[in-house]
This record gives C-alpha cells, sequence and structure tokens, in this order.
C-alpha cells in the first residue's frame, strides 16, 4: 500500500510539474483541459501495471552418490511472543476519520447547492436555468444552473460578457471535472499534490471561458476591467464557478499569449517520453523462473487428414486401394494413420464414402458406428455429410421411415388443388391465402415432408411455400402445428442511419402540431427506423411524432368499382396471415359530403365540422362575428368555399368562420386548426374497420411479436389469449414460449389499446353498410339532419322501411358517447339532452338494423 501511494504520487508529481512548466501558459486549454484529467487516471494505473519476465534455467540431473548427506541436528527452540503494533491500526483510524470528514464536507456543499436551486427564483431558458439569489454573491455555474444576483439581474446590472463567461462553463460541463476531483479529493484527503492539480483544473477552466467570451469580439481590455470590477474574495461554494481575484493576473498574462502549432507539436512530442519514463520506472516488475521443457510445445500441430471409402457393387469396400469386407474393414482402417491418437482424428480427419449406386441410409449408419472408436471429424457420402466434431448422426434409417403411397400422394394433390383455386393473387408479390383446417395442414405437410424428390416433382407445388412446419415442433396429439416463418431481417447501415437522422431531424426541431411530412419521406423513416436494431434505435434520432392526417373524402363511387371493392373487402376478410397482407391499421372512418366540383378547399372545411361534432369539450360555432349553429355553418361553407377559419381554445372552445379576408388560407394553416380539434376529437372505442395496406417486398419490415408485445404492455394495453383476458407478463411469457402464435390489435393508439392473441389466425369482423337512411318517428331527410326541442328528441323512434333498429351510439359534445340498444334512447341520453344548450346538437352513430346492417349517421339540432 506504501509503495503504491509512493509511486502514485511521484507519477502525479512529475506529470503536474511538466504541465506548469510547459503548458499552464500556453493558449491550447482544450487540449491542457484532457491533459489534467488524463494524468490523474495515469498516476493511478502505472503503479498497478505489472511486467512479467520469463527466466529460462537448465533442469540439473542429480546423483544419488554425489548428494551430500547432512546429519539432522536436534535445537532447542523458544517461543517469543511478539509485541503489538498499535501503529497501524492508528493510521487506519485517522485516515478513516478524514474520509469522513470529507465526505461530510462533500455533501454539505451539493446540499447548499440543491437548496439555493430550490428556494430562489428560477427563469428557464432553452439550455441553461437561471438561478435568482438574494443575497450578494459573484455569479456562478453548477452544470446547467447559473446563479446571479436578482436585484442586479433584475435592473440588468450584470454585463453580457458575465452571461457568456458563465455559459461557457456551463455549456462545456466543467462541474464534471470537479466532481471528479472531489471524489478523489475525499479518498487521497492527505495528499497535497491532489489539491495542485484540482486548483490547475479550476485554473484552466476559467481560461476556456475567458477564450469563449473574446472569441464573440468582445474588447480584451474592456473585458479585464470587467473581471476586475466583479473579481470578489467572496466565499462560494467550492463545486461551482465564480469569477475569482486569486488568478485574475494569471488570466490576463494568458489572454495576451499566443501559442503557434510548431508549439503544441513540440509538447505533444515531449509527452510521449514523458510517459515511457514514468510507465518503465514506475510500473511493477515481476520474474519468473521456467524450466526449458516449460517452454517446449506440448501437441505438436496437425493438418486435416482424410481416408477415402468405396462401396463396390458386390457389397465390399476399397479403403485407401485396399480391399475390405463388413467383418474386416474396422481392421483394414486402424492400420492407417498411426502416428496420431483417436482424440486427434476426432478433430481432423476426414471421410469420404462413393459408390456407383445411391448409398442407403443404412449403409451410412452401419460405417458411422464402425468407425467411431477409429475416430474421425466428417464422414461424407454423396447424399449427406455428418459433421460429427459437430454433433450431427446421419439421416433416419430408411426401415423406420414409413414410404409415401400412392393414395396419400393422390390425396395430398386434391388438397393442395383446392387450396390454390381458393388463393387469391393480389399483385406480383402478395398471394392472399385461404383459411385452412389445421389438422389437414399437419397432416398434408406431413406427406409432403416425407416424399422422395422424383414424387415432389410429380406432385403439385405445397401452396405455402412461406410456412414450414418443424419436424422437431409438431405435436399431434394437441391438434395443432407450430408454423415457422423465417425472417432474415438484416441492420441498417450507416449511410441509412445517416439518411433517417437527416429525416428524423428535420421533424423533431419543429412544434408536433406543425410537422407535415410527405407520405413517400414517411414510409422511407418508417422503413429505415423498422429496419435498424434495438442498439441502433437508442443512438438515433427519436421516430417523430406527426399529427394524423385527415381522412379522405368519401366520394361517389360507380356500381361497377363498388363491386370490386366489395369483393377485395371479402378477401381482406379471409386473410389468415399479417404476412401476406402487409402491415394493418385499425381506424375509425365516417363521411364527408362532397358539392359538385370536389374542391379541396371545401372538403378540407368539411372535415372540421365532422371532427368539430364529436369532441370531448364543449365548442361553439362562430359565424362572422356572431354565434351560430352547426347547420347555419355548414350552409356557409357550401357557399364560400375557400372562407377564414380560426380556432380559438378555452374552457368552451370556438370555431370560427368568416368570408375570405387577404390571400387563402394555407395547407399549413389549415392543417394547424384540424390538429386542435383533434387534440379533443372523441374517438370511438369500438370502430373495427380494417384497412389492409399492401407494403412493397422490398420495403416489407415486420417488427418481431415479442418486441411488438412488450411495446403494447408499455402502453398499459388489455391483452386476451383464446378470448380470455391475461395479464401483460403472461402474454409475453405465451410468446417467448411460442413465436409462432397470431396477434392482432384493436385501438393500438388510443389511450388502452386491446391486443388479441391467438393459435388460429385472427380475422376482425366487418359490419355490412348500408346507404338507407334511417327515419325518427316515421320521417326520413335526405341528408340525415333533423331538428328538434330537448323534450322531442328525448321521445323520438328509430325506424326503417324493412327490418328493425337493434343498437346505436348517441353522441352530445363534450359528454361521453352512449352505447344503446333497442330504437329508442334510454335515461343516460335523456339526462344529457336536459344538459345541453339550445343551438347544440346531438349525433346518432353506429346504426345497426336486425341483420347487422350499418346505417348512415344521423345530426339532430337541438331547437
Amino acid at each position: 500500500m506504501w509503495m503504491y501511494l509512493l509511486k502514485f504520487s511521484v507519477c502525479l508529481a512529475i506529470f503536474w510539474a511538466f504541465y506548469k512548466l510547459f503548458l499552464e501558459k500556453e493558449q491550447m486549454h482544450v487540449m491542457k483541459r484532457f491533459y489534467l484529467m488524463i494524468i490523474v487516471i495515469l498516476a493511478l494505473s502505472i503503479p498497478l501495471i505489472t511486467f512479467t519476465t520469463y527466466l529460462e534455467i537448465e533442469p540439473v540431473a542429480s546423483n544419488s552418490s554425489e548428494l551430500l548427506t547432512i546429519p539432522e541436528l536436534e535445537f532447542e527452540t523458544e517461543v517469543v511472543e511478539d509485541p503489538v503494533n498499535y501503529w497501524p491500526m492508528i493510521l487506519w483510524s485517522v485516515y478513516g476519520l478524514g474520509v469522513l470528514m470529507f465526505s461530510l464536507r462533500f455533501i454539505l456543499h451539493l446540499m447548499q447547492i440543491f437548496k439555493r436551486i430550490k428556494q430562489n427564483t428560477k427563469q428557464r431558458t432553452a439550455k441553461f436555468t437561471l438561478i435568482l439569489l438574494k443575497e450578494l454573491m459573484t455569479p456562478h455555474t453548477f452544470f446547467s444552473y447559473i446563479f446571479l444576483n436578482k436585484e442586479k439581474y433584475e435592473s440588468q446590472q450584470i454585463p453580457q460578457e458575465v452571461f457568456i463567461h458563465e455559459k461557457a462553463h456551463a455549456r462545456q460541463k466543467h462541474s464534471l471535472d470537479i466532481l471528479f476531483m472531489e471524489l478523489l479529493q475525499i479518498v487521497f484527503w492527505f495528499n497535497p499534490l491532489i489539491y495542485f492539480v484540482k486548483h490547475s483544473i479550476k485554473l484552466n477552466h476559467e481560461f476556456l471561458a475567458d477564450e469563449a467570451v473574446l472569441k464573440e469580439g468582445f474588447s480584451p481590455s474592456n473585458y479585464q476591467e470587467l473581471l476586475l470590477t466583479f473579481s470578489s474574495n467572496v466565499t462560494n461554494t467550492l463545486l461551482a464557478h465564480a469569477i475569482n481575484y486569486s488568478s485574475i493576473k494569471k488570466r490576463f498574462t494568458v489572454m495576451k499569449t499566443r501559442t503557434s502549432k510548431q508549439k503544441i507539436w513540440l509538447s505533444c512530442i515531449l509527452l510521449l517520453p514523458l510517459f515511457a519514463l514514468t510507465l518503465y520506472g514506475f510500473s511493477d516488475k515481476k520474474e519468473v523462473l521456467k524450466s526449458l521443457e516449460e517452454f517446449q510445445e506440448p501437441i505438436q500441430k496437425h493438418t486435416a487428414r482424410s481416408i477415402s471409402i468405396e462401396i463396390l457393387e458386390d457389397g465390399t469396400y476399397e479403403i485407401d486401394g485396399i480391399s475390405a469386407t463388413k467383418n474386416t474393414l474396422v481392421n483394414e482402417v486402424n492400420k492407417l494413420h498411426q502416428d496420431i491418437t483417436p482424440e486427434i482424428r476426432n478433430n481432423i480427419m476426414n471421410i469420404h464414402v462413393t459408390s456407383s449406386t445411391e448409398i442407403s441410409n443404412e449403409e451410412t449408419w452401419f460405417l458411422y458406428n464402425a468407425l467411431l472408436d477409429y475416430g474421425f471429424y466428417r464422414l461424407v457420402t454423396p447424399e449427406q455429410e455428418v459433421v460429427k466434431g459437430k454433433g450431427n448422426t446421419p439421416f433416419a434409417n430408411e426401415k423406420n421411415q414409413q414410404k409415401v403411397t400412392k393414395e396419400e400422394v393422390d390425396a395430398y394433390n386434391t388438397w393442395a388443388i383446392k387450396i390454390h383455386n381458393e388463393s387469391t393473387i393480389i399483385s406480383k408479390n402478395a398471394t392472399l391465402l385461404p383459411i385452412v383446417d389445421e389438422q389437414e395442414m399437419i397432416k398434408f405437410s406431413e406427406i409432403y415432408n416425407r416424399m422422395s424428390p422424383q414424387q415432389k416433382d410429380q406432385s403439385v407445388k405445397f401452396p405455402f411455400p412461406d410456412l414450414n412446419i418443424k419436424e422437431n415442433e409438431q405435436n399431434y396429439g394437441k391438434g395443432h402445428a407450430a408454423f415457422a416463418i423465417e425472417q432474415n431481417q438484416e441492420k441498417a447501415t450507416p449511410q441509412e442511419i445517416e439518411e433517417y437522422n437527416k429525416l428524423a431531424s428535420q421533424h423533431n426541431d419543429k412544434p408536433e402540431n406543425l410537422r407535415i411530412i410527405k407520405q413517400k419521406d414517411f414510409e422511407r423513416m418508417e422503413y429505415l427506423y423498422k429496419k435498424m436494431s434495438e442498439e441502433q434505435k437508442a443512438n438515433a434520432e427519436p421516430f417523430p411524432n406527426f399529427p394524423p392526417p385527415p381522412p379522405p373524402p368519401a366520394t361517389k363511387i360507380p356500381s361497377s368499382t363498388s363491386e370490386k371493392s366489395n369483393k377485395q373487402s371479402e378477401s381482406q376478410r379471409k386473410s389468415s396471415s399479417p404476412w401476406q397482407l402487409g402491415e394493418t391499421t385499425l381506424i375509425e372512418t365516417y363521411e364527408v359530403d362532397t358539392n359538385e366540383n370536389n374542391s379541396k378547399d371545401y372538403v378540407s372545411r368539411q372535415l372540421m365540422l365532422r371532427m368539430s361534432e364529436k369532441q370531448t369539450k364543449p365548442l361553439n360555432y362562430m359565424l362572422n362575428n356572431k354565434k351560430s349553429s352547426y347547420l347555419e355553418v355548414k350552409s356557409f361553407v357550401k357557399t364560400f368555399e375557400d372562407c377564414d377559419v380560426s380556432f380559438k381554445a378555452g374552457d368552451i372552445n370556438i370555431l370560427s368562420f368568416s368570408k375570405r379576408n387577404g390571400n387563402k388560407m394555407s395547407e399549413e394553416e389549415l392543417q394547424r386548426i384540424y390538429s386542435k380539434l383533434f387534440e379533443n376529437f372523441d374517438q370511438d372505442p369500438t370502430k373495427t374497420t380494417l384497412i389492409a395496406k399492401q407494403v412493397p417486398e422490398k420495403t416489407m419490415q415486420q417488427t418481431a411479436p415479442l418486441d411488438f408485445v412488450i411495446e403494447m404492455a408499455k402502453k398499459d394495453a388489455k391483452f386476451y389469449y383464446e378470448d380470455k383476458s391475461i395479464s401483460s407478463d403472461d402474454a409475453i411469457k405465451l410468446l417467448k414460449e411460442n413465436k409462432q402464435l397470431n396477434i392482432a390489435t384493436k385501438q393500438s393508439d388510443s389511450k388502452e389499446p386491446k391486443v388479441y392473441i391467438s393459435k388460429e389466425p385472427i380475422v376482425f369482423k366487418q359490419h355490412a353498410k348500408t346507404k338507407e337512411q334511417v327515419m325518427i318517428n316515421g320521417k326520413s331527410s335526405k341528408d340525415g339532419y333533423f331538428s328538434f326541442t330537448g323534450p322531442e328528441l328525448s321521445d323520438i323512434e328509430l325506424s326503417i322501411a324493412a327490418g328493425t333498429i337493434t343498437e346505436f351510439k348517441f353522441k352530445v359534445p363534450g359528454k361521453p358517447t352512449l352505447f344503446i340498444k333497442g330504437n329508442r334512447l334510454n335515461d343516460d341520453a335523456k339526462s344529457q339532452i336536459k344538459e345541453t344548450a339550445i343551438g347544440s346538437g346531438a349525433q346518432l352513430l353506429d346504426i345497426k338494423n336486425s341483420i347487422n346492417e350499418v346505417h348512415p349517421p344521423i345530426f339532430v339540432e337541438i331547437k
């Protein structure tokens, strides 16, 4: 211990003396900062380094006749008790007391700083926090906190140079250096060199801050006068940086110094012999004696060897030109390569087996078992390669493997043709496969796997090329098969990460509600992010959040197109695997009226109006600076398509429309208003419209199922396994045990998403839609708008021409959505109507009839 402390102190003294003599007054402050920190680490490390030298000695041959026999002598020994040495106990006690005192001092200073931060006024800027102190103290800094006198700050008596000086301390993280030295000082409190080095580090910090001020263009003479004015001998917190009078003179000198590049290089070159000298002089040396025999190579290295075995037509063998039968095979092979042991053969010997006819698995097994004791690394036949060194064995013996019969081949072909006929080709890269019986899948997959290559060539192609049933995962007793989907995902390249960071940073720098991105840029950025590994994501820009784009308007579709759409929707409902269709998203959809011109201006304002109907906060409409109703505004927008729109947030939000005054509103302004409306949008938690988006083959990247479940668990999602509620921990456990389970989500972007896990493919049911308008009290409306008093609305009855209304949703702005069974309003709906002001409206959504069709929504104005 004492030798270590001595070496540490001498090393540190040499390094620090070099700094004081050659570096301190030079203007290369950044290099000096790293030098001062590194020399402390080097001084701590060099005494711990040990260089071992091995010395060779020759073994001495001993001759028993030449040995000198020393007679045994008996000595009387007297036991002497050593006196107790109390000095180590005293020194350790003093050291422990010093450590305790300096630790308390360090903690007290930290508490003093945090107390000032907590008790005084704070003003936060983008990167720094100003702490305004009541007491008169010199400006000082601790990490990003800058401490200033409140009175001087508010009266603007603190010059700009002082702000730049303190911000330089904060920006360059000088407090980290001081904390490191303070902790080191607790351990080595008795070593004065620690104090000297710490003082040099703090002084160099002042050089760096002065340099930052002068780089801003301030006059050196004026700045020096300012330092004299603000310098003080007032004691500040030792962990903070403050302008100090005792260092002013050196700082003035350094400001005037100019260091050439040649001098910097010369200083760096001088450091190399200094480091070599301390490393050689103060590291530990160790000599180890070894005999010549210990230096000799214990095992001779061997290269790969091989034996050729040819199986002749009569069943005999030719082994490297030597004839043998089954009975003499082992004896003949044992005569070969006797200069090496079986253990070495197990690492280097390759046995190559050839034949003019097909070599059966039974023959391969015979050779494998016969040569095990001889030792080999690899056994190679034309049909297979058995690497024994990796624990491999030959294929199953043909006696134990049942051949596929003609009846089984015919049954397989019938099943495969049926699957191919029911499949739908969506695009060049995607095929929508039908739902299949699981037991049939297991049965015919097993038959196909047992077919010979000739039988496979003559049979129908296996209809599921991307799904393979692993032999070691079949479980016929439980009636299910584990499907292995092979996904080889490469990590993102450095160029792709750079491209992603550039795209993401452009949007992360903007407020969230002002972020607008092109669809192709979003898809490219999403593809790059999904391609990254978790480690790459941690070091990259976070994925930006974007306000949701307005849903596209529902235009009238010709009958032929509508039929095609219905067929595609039916195909989507048949989807049995998310890998065929790509990404799926659950969204809430509703129609938007369009005019004859279908202008963008009109549609965008209609979207705002439809969004305003479903708000969680109360909202009033203003038309030309006067309070208005939804129907009046809707009629106004039909006439003035490019009218001005504004939104004002408050206890009651206000959406205003007026005739255009000046330039037409930009898309960015309209998007900003739409985003504000979306913040209070009352999303319908029961919408289960499944939208399938085809993903191009090159950009299709899938999130690992386990990672997806973990991500949804962080969002407090509810999990269901086979329609039974389970915890997130159970869901994660299920995915770890079986990675081939099917996963689907509902309301993935809501506050409470739902995740469904199942062995069977998951398909959400969709409700068919009808354009038939629902009647209220026997009366219909072409556009679905009615007007009633509060009592009249409470007593309405819904009906249709054929059939009955079975359920619907009732929505009043600012109130929770109600789910109502039947065709009349319930007591909760009537209570909401009583609390709704005249001029407001109510909406009836998801109106379903007895055959589960969904009718268009109805809007009712309360008069």
